[in-house]
């Protein structure tokens, strides 16, 4: 890990120097094109070495990189909520399995074939029973940690959460692996014992939730908005409607004035 961690740094960093060396070598050419006297060849000549130099370097913390990337294990998890904005958890339970006895949203490891919320969506049917609708994206959890098969890797996980309707409810697909789901209130959800990427991004997930929420038309806006709307359609149906009155009475005097004959001089 710390071997990965170091590489990545001095990788960047070797980045932004070469950066910086290629804009003094254009410098450089700047500078002589404007006739001011340097010795331009050396100065290129020396910058270019330099760059060579971290080429190289470059390379040897790119393959240390790459041997810990390919390795990687990448994981989706989605959170189920209400909508009267509860999370519905269930616990590990199965003493063979990853986090045993942590409450946990539904997820597991990413195919190679499918996105990361291909992934969750096809967790949620497989564990839960339910086809998603819209998900929303939290954030990434990136790091090492050893795994059940006792192998230290590189692993991504990608958090999501979606809304429930009504009438959806999880189901408990694997009795012999988890409990029954449970909706947990946002505010309790520091107080359990959750899985660590839930756990280490509980408040950046709490508050997009919670955003999301205030967002979210309330039933009684919605009312209003519909009403409103009602209303309007109703008030612009009468003014048509006085209006088409208007353009007969109107057409009905014309036609009339016409059939007048002039009165004699």
């Amino acid at each position: 890990m710390e071997e990965y961690n170091t590489a990545k740094k001095e990788y960047q960093i070797l980045i932004d120097y070469q950066s910086q060396y290629f804009s003094f070598i254009n410098s450089v050419k700047a500078i002589a094109q404007h006739g001011f006297t340097i010795d331009a060849l050396s100065l290129t000549t020396q910058i270019q070495c330099q760059i060579d130099i971290n080429m190289n370097l470059m390379k040897t913390k790119k393959e240390i990189i790459d041997k810990y990337e390919q390795q990687i294990r990448e994981f989706s998890l989605c959170l189920l909520i209400s909508n009267d904005k509860k999370v519905y958890l269930s616990k590990q339970y199965n003493p063979i399995k990853d986090y045993f006895d942590y409450l946990q949203s539904t997820g597991g490891f990413k195919e190679k074939n499918e996105t990361f919320e291909d992934c969750a969506r096809r967790k949620a049917l497989e564990e839960a029973k339910l086809e998603l609708k819209e998900l929303f994206f939290v954030c990434f959890q990136e790091g090492f940690r050893q795994f059940p098969d006792r192998k230290e890797c590189l692993y991504k996980t990608a958090i999501y959460f979606t809304i429930l309707d009504d009438d959806m409810f999880p189901k408990q697909v694997e009795p012999n692996n988890d409990c029954e789901w449970y909706p947990y209130e946002l505010k309790e959800l520091s107080k359990l014992k959750l899985t660590p990427s839930i756990e280490s991004n509980l408040k950046q997930i709490t508050e997009m939730i919670q955003n999301k929420f205030r967002r979210r038309p309330t039933k009684k806006r919605k009312y209003n908005d519909d009403t409103k709307n009602t209303a309007i359609e109703e008030n612009s149906s009468s003014i048509s409607s006085l209006y088409e009155e208007e353009k007969e009475t109107e057409d009905l005097i014309t036609e009339t004035m016409k059939k007048i004959k002039p009165l004699p001089l």
